[in-house]
């Protein structure tokens, strides 16, 4: 079964890869100092959205998780988050590897609103589920009808 935390861990290293600089995956506010230095500049924010969970069989489910890697770069010109899209496109498609699973992304989409770049794609893949038995189940019942006079 693969977890939210090894998604995380492995679209951390492939960000890592085209940038390195700081990825949250919870809100960030860049100006919580009032200190120049500790203020943050340029950063990704990652949004992993759970879009469906449906279950296949007894011990399979389909997934499928959208993601929203945002560029924050307050230096950035439009060339600059047209060359980061092409790393994402370099470092994520076709596939992603998480764990010992290669997952396709079957497409990527980009865009920049209000000077933020967005690199999007859908992971959607089968798990297993992480099946246990509970309690001991009945072998034999045997029934005898008594009939009534």
């Amino acid at each position: 079964m693969i977890k939210i935390t090894e998604i995380k861990t492995t679209i951390t290293s492939l960000l890592k890869k085209t940038e390195n600089i700081d990825v949250f995956f919870t809100n960030v506010s860049k100006t919580d100092s009032s200190v120049e230095e500790n203020q943050i500049y340029k950063y990704f924010h990652v949004s992993l959205i759970p879009i469906s969970t449906a279950l296949f069989g007894k011990y399979l489910r389909d997934r499928a998780l959208f993601v929203d890697v945002a560029y924050i770069n307050d230096k950035a010109d439009s060339n600059t988050f047209y060359d980061w899209m092409e790393a994402m496109d370099q470092n994520f498609l076709p596939y992603v590897q998480i764990g010992k699973r290669s997952i396709t992304i079957e497409n990527s989409s980009f865009k920049i609103v209000d000077n933020v770049g967005h690199y999007t794609f859908t992971l959607k893949f089968r798990d297993v589920i992480d099946y246990k038995e509970q309690g001991v189940l009945a072998e034999d019942l045997n029934i005898n009808f008594v009939k009534e006079d």
